[in-house]
């Protein structure tokens, strides 16, 4: 598993990137399933590939914005993915085509950075495992909280 994680904390933003080989391979995001917890919610960007590609994170102001390269959403049923509210301290997260080939992710924060955690699964090939980005979205930690 490799992991991307932004957290925000007010001005602070911690970021670690991922590494990987690049190759031309278009990676279809077939299904987005979003699982509700008890300290968040989990967006899981199903992808039917061998590979995921590199990811773009552009943590700013109060948004989280990460661009997907050789990326396209293939949902059966619709164009874009929006879920309002996820958690409180977010009011808005968008999956949405940039351009053919380039996904794009934004989570809009409630006055502040938001909190997100991106993984991302890969998997040996032949073997059942489903390659997958997920998003963890939290709401605000104690310190944010006390800050509003």
């Amino acid at each position: 598993m490799r992991y991307l994680s932004v957290i925000g904390f007010g001005i602070s933003v911690a970021v670690l990137t991922i590494v990987q080989p690049t190759w031309a391979q278009v990676v279809q995001v077939t299904d987005i399933e979003v699982k509700r917890r008890t300290d968040g919610v989990e967006v899981i960007l199903e992808t039917p590939g061998t590979v995921l590609p590199y990811v773009f994170p552009s943590p700013t102001g109060n948004s989280f914005v990460v661009d997907i390269p050789n990326t396209q959403l293939r949902l059966r049923d619709r164009e874009s993915f929006r879920l309002d509210n996820p958690v409180t301290g977010i009011t808005l997260m968008t999956i949405t085509p940039l351009h053919e080939n380039i996904l794009r992710i934004e989570v809009l924060g409630a006055g502040h950075m938001p909190n997100v955690m991106l993984t991302q699964t890969n998997c040996v090939e032949n073997t059942s495992c489903k390659r997958s980005f997920v998003l963890f979205l939290a709401g605000p930690t104690t310190d944010e909280k006390r800050e509003e």
